[in-house]
């Protein structure tokens, strides 16, 4: 019985692996949503439209898209070991409802990272406004 400590301590660090993932995955969604949006404005991307929309929304919505789908099936699928396994010992038990709760955080930063970009004009130059000056 050498390794059976082992085997719960691997298990814990999986399971803190798990509970980062989602706010890795968020954070990639950040990232990847603001290079989307520069990389379209400094190629002159936002005057084209796909579906009647602008290339730069489509391409948003679609990133966002595939973040919270990745995020409800983690939710989901760790909602449903949750409800399932139980606790079988304290540490277990907060381990798993920290995956859950890691998940849903991340869900609703997506969803908040993601209005200020598609409601304001992604490509509008600050200097150029009126009143503005670019000293």
């Amino acid at each position: 019985m050498p390794f059976a400590g082992r085997r719960l301590d691997d298990r814990f660090s999986s399971g803190v692996v798990r509970a980062a993932t989602p706010i890795a995955l968020w954070g990639v969604h950040f990232f990847s949503a603001y290079w989307v949006v520069q990389f379209a404005c400094r190629l002159g991307l936002e005057q084209y439209a796909v579906f009647g929309l602008s290339w730069i929304s489509v391409a948003l919505v679609a990133l966002t898209l595939a973040a919270i789908s990745v995020l409800m099936v983690m939710i989901v699928l760790d909602g449903r070991r949750l409800n399932r396994q139980g606790a079988r010992d304290h540490r277990e038990g907060l381990l798993m409802f920290v995956q859950v709760g890691t998940a849903i955080f991340a869900l609703v930063g997506v969803l908040w990272s993601t209005v200020p970009i598609l409601v304001a004009a992604p490509c509008a130059n600050l200097y150029q406004l009126k009143g503005t000056s670019s000293n």
